[in-house]
């Protein structure tokens, strides 16, 4: 049998066809497939990354509001350190019982200035002049010296009454138990005008308690009214 080469180059034509076409329609399938394996991979890595930053900018979210209801609960327990710390050492029973000690007062008040803007402390600096301007850090002896002077008077009366219990009295002693009566009836009446300016004080003391409930839990305040000096004149005394 006579084999003519165009046969042979066309089968081995055909056979280099038949075998190279499926390759490369496997290798084309197979590059199609990596190529989507790839960009599926790809998006999910994006997703990943674009869910990631999500959740990131939600931590730093909440760690920043933790962050400020901790800076604010820090803010306002040393507005109420500060302010306990003045109020305490200012109340005005430390000047009757002569417990009041200004060099506490003096190094509270730099504290609640710090935390303060002008109309919150206009209350606190009311009461710091008014200690000042009034003297009130001697109210506590002024006190003592007025409850034993009355002591001593109360004595002395006592006394000349028991000497002469049995006996009319001497005009020259009755008029010195009538003057010891005055002088203890003028006690009295010191003694009432330092209740009357303590009772004044207790007003501007009490406003500013107000103010530093205020400063506590932010809340606007108006500058504080002018100090009073003086108690109001009594309506039988006018």
């Amino acid at each position: 049998m006579d084999i003519s080469w165009t046969s042979i180059l066309t089968g081995a034509f055909s056979g280099f066809l038949g075998g190279i076409i499926p390759a490369a329609v496997a290798y084309y399938m197979g590059k199609q497939n990596v190529e989507a394996s790839l960009k599926i991979n790809a998006e999910k890595i994006d997703a990943d990354r674009e869910n990631l930053k999500l959740q990131l900018e939600q931590k730093e979210k909440e760690l920043a509001a933790q962050f400020k209801l901790q800076t604010e609960k820090l803010h306002s327990d040393d507005i109420k350190r500060v302010c306990s710390n003045f109020l305490s050492c200012t109340n005005p029973t430390l000047f009757a019982n002569n417990t009041f000690v200004l060099d506490t007062m003096i190094r509270s008040i730099a504290p609640l200035y710090m935390h303060c803007d002008k109309n919150y402390f206009s209350y606190f600096n009311n009461i710091i002049e008014f200690i000042s301007e009034r003297k009130l850090s001697l109210f506590g002896d002024r006190y003592e010296e007025l409850s034993v002077r009355r002591q001593e008077v109360r004595r002395k009366v006592f006394a000349l009454c028991a000497s002469y219990k049995s006996q009319e009295m001497p005009p020259e002693v009755s008029d010195k138990i009538q003057n010891y009566f005055r002088e203890t009836w003028k006690l009295g009446d010191c003694e009432e005008d330092l209740d009357d300016i303590l009772a004044l004080y207790e007003q501007h003391y009490n406003l500013a308690l107000d103010a530093a409930k205020k400063l506590i839990w932010n809340e606007p305040i108006e500058e504080a009214p002018p100090l009073q000096w003086c108690p109001p004149a009594d309506e039988d005394d006018i």
